[in-house]
Formats: structure tokens, C-alpha cells, sequence
């Protein structure tokens, strides 16, 4: 993988299709601030204590730095799924 950590990136489920065809590519980046804007919403809300945890050190401005970086360091090919 190309961040330190999968975690950030690992809040969103689904279909092994498309994790796979996914793979390395980084989403469009309306997927970005879609998954930014939903993470927000459950930061907000706390309903889960378990995601309340993961989100403890939640930036979405780290987000948004890792995914500029990836695309600065060679991972610059973008993924929509099928």
C-alpha cells in the first residue's frame, strides 16, 4: 500500500469486484470528499463506540495531504468503479 496505514482509508465497504479492480488506484476525487463528508457525519454522531475510536484521530485534512502525496509519488492513476 502506498500510506503508512490502510486504516483511514479501510472505512468504506465493498464488493470484492470492486476492492479489486480498485487495488492501488486511488478513487476520483469526488469519492474523496464524499468519504471525507460521510466520516464527518459519524464523527459526529458517536452512535458507535468502536468507529468513535477509529475516529479519535480523524483528519480530514490529513486525508486530503495523503491522497495529494500519493498522486505526487506515482500513484496517479485514478479508479471509478465499474
Amino acid at each position: 500500500s502506498f500510506v503508512q496505514s490502510d486504516q483511514i482509508w479501510n472505512l468504506v465497504l465493498s464488493c470484492n469486484k470492486c476492492n479489486t479492480s480498485k487495488s492501488d488506484k486511488l478513487p476520483k476525487r469526488d469519492y474523496l470528499e464524499f468519504i471525507i463528508e460521510r466520516n464527518h457525519e459519524l464523527n459526529d454522531k458517536k452512535e458507535d463506540q468502536v468507529v468513535t475510536n477509529w475516529m479519535e484521530n480523524y483528519k480530514s485534512k490529513k486525508m486530503i495531504m495523503l491522497y495529494d502525496y500519493s498522486i505526487k509519488n506515482g500513484f496517479d492513476t485514478i479508479w471509478t468503479p465499474s
